[in-house]
């Protein structure tokens, strides 16, 4: 469209492929132009990473803003199954995130792992925060991205996927986003490296089994009665296929219904000689 625009890249170790999209303000519509003017609207960049299915774990976190954490568990259903809202444990030596930024993870071992310390100092930290937290929208990192009907999947079929939601700044002050782009790439290269403990990993293929039945059973109903649906339409299409035949085609389909019925009743018998 003429105010999304779209860049795509490889070649970063651990990823798979990158897919940067910038969307911008309607500037070409008037009307649109006109209604910002009382309902403001921000220029976005979204950047997304399908990471190598060998380099992320089964894990699923996230970082907002915490006035947006409510909107945000709402929306993305793998935030809501899967992460609680972590905070620092005393025992933790490196530093941790603005208290206006909520952390929120599958469990503190992941929330401690993936907030390393550049993030910290260069974005998320207590000074770095009031000069760029302005420009932080979201991060998601899941490895249970799926199809939505309103934001399908950037990438088809791939489920370990990194997200990063950034608002653009003012043409003149566009270096200040330097700090949210360098922290994707360092951020790919965290997650990559990032290992569970064994009894971490047990407990998130646990979580992730229990949730896969929870939503095969959920589901059985409808499959039911899609299925109950497909039988129906089948048989009305058929009585209205013999309401059309005359009445010399009908006998012969009758009699070839007749033998069918006949022959799953009595099945034929296959005799074998014994040596």
């Amino acid at each position: 469209s003429q105010n999304e625009f779209r860049f795509y890249c490889s070649g970063r170790m651990c990823a798979e492929r990158v897919m940067a999209t910038i969307l911008l303000r309607p500037r070409q519509d008037l009307f649109n132009y006109i209604l910002r003017l009382f309902k403001p609207m921000d220029d976005l960049i979204k950047v997304e990473v399908a990471m190598g299915s060998d380099h992320m774990e089964q894990s699923i976190f996230c970082m907002c803003p915490i006035k947006s954490a409510k909107n945000i568990i709402s929306e993305n259903k793998e935030v809501k199954d899967f992460t609680t809202l972590q905070v620092p444990l005393a025992d933790r030596k490196k530093p941790w995130v603005h208290p206006r930024v909520g952390v929120m993870a599958e469990s503190y071992e992941v929330a401690n792992d993936l907030v390393h310390e550049w993030m910290v100092d260069h974005v998320f930290g207590l000074e770095a925060w009031p000069v760029v937290g302005k420009y932080f929208q979201m991060l998601l990192f899941s490895d249970q991205t799926e199809e939505k009907e309103d934001t399908p999947n950037t990438f088809p079929g791939h489920k370990k996927v990194l997200k990063f939601f950034f608002k653009l700044p003012e043409n003149k002050r566009m270096e200040e986003l330097a700090p949210m782009m360098e922290l994707v790439c360092r951020t790919i290269d965290v997650v990559g490296r990032h290992k569970l403990s064994a009894s971490a990993a047990k407990k998130a293929d646990d979580i992730r089994k229990k949730l896969e039945e929870k939503k095969f059973k959920e589901t059985l109903n409808d499959r039911q009665e899609a299925l109950a649906r497909k039988k129906m339409e089948k048989l009305e299409a058929e009585k209205e296929k013999e309401a059309n035949m005359s009445k010399k085609a009908l006998e012969k389909k009758e009699r070839k219904d007749y033998k069918a019925q006949m022959k799953k009743q009595n099945p034929r018998m296959k005799l074998q000689r014994v040596k």
